[in-house]
């Protein structure tokens, strides 16, 4: 009697198939010294399949991946902390993409710094 094999063919870690989106839980401002600097702290639940993940930043827009460049790309972490130059009245808008072999998951929800005016 053969069992099947756990971990194995399409649902492996690597494998062929993107994880999906990651719910991304928390971004946690620990900083914000207007108008010089930013820190942000990011946190979300792990995926099924995921290698890795990527960061995406939208200052005053949500980032859109299609066309801009990642501001992070991790290992198998459920955290980032990010450091910018900000300016006081801007929008901070971060989403989460779980990779693997197989590509990127679609987007996570977005989560959003807004900044007090200066």
């Amino acid at each position: 009697m053969s069992l099947p094999l756990l971990n194995a063919g399409p649902s492996a870690p690597g494998s062929g198939r993107p994880p999906t989106a990651p719910p991304l839980l928390a971004v946690e401002v620990a900083g914000f010294d207007a108008p010089l600097n930013l820190t942000a702290t990011l946190d979300w639940n792990p995926v099924a399949r995921a290698t890795g993940y990527t960061v995406w930043l939208g200052i005053d827009v949500v980032p859109d991946p299609g066309v801009d460049s990642p501001l992070a790309t991790l290992g198998n972490v459920l955290t980032y902390q990010d450091y910018q130059g900000a300016a006081g009245g801007e929008t901070y808008n971060y989403i989460i993409r779980a990779t693997n072999a197989g590509g990127e998951g679609p987007n996570s929800n977005v989560a959003s710094v807004i900044l007090p005016g200066e």
